[in-house]
């Protein structure tokens, strides 16, 4: 998946999990964290396809976390 500067937002935003056993969850639903695969990934709750994200290196911080589900929680804007 492409999360580089100009192509993240059309890989997250409103768009289905790859893996054919979570197609039916969505990356990010704008204003819905509770419903975005992302932080299920990003904690490596049970459910999630793969390996808790990132693959490689250690898990983001709390303040992280919380900077990702707030930007969620404000709509996902494009910014």
């Amino acid at each position: 998946m492409n999360l580089s500067s100009g192509q993240s937002y059309s890989n997250l935003v409103g768009v289905p999990v790859n893996a054919a056993a979570c197609s039916t969850r969505i990356r990010v639903v704008a204003g819905n964290v509770a419903a975005s695969y992302i932080i299920d990934k990003l904690l490596g709750n049970a459910g999630i396809c793969g390996n808790m994200m990132p693959a490689r290196g250690v898990s983001l911080t709390t303040a992280e976390l919380d900077l990702i589900r707030g930007w969620i929680c404000e709509g996902a804007p494009n910014n």
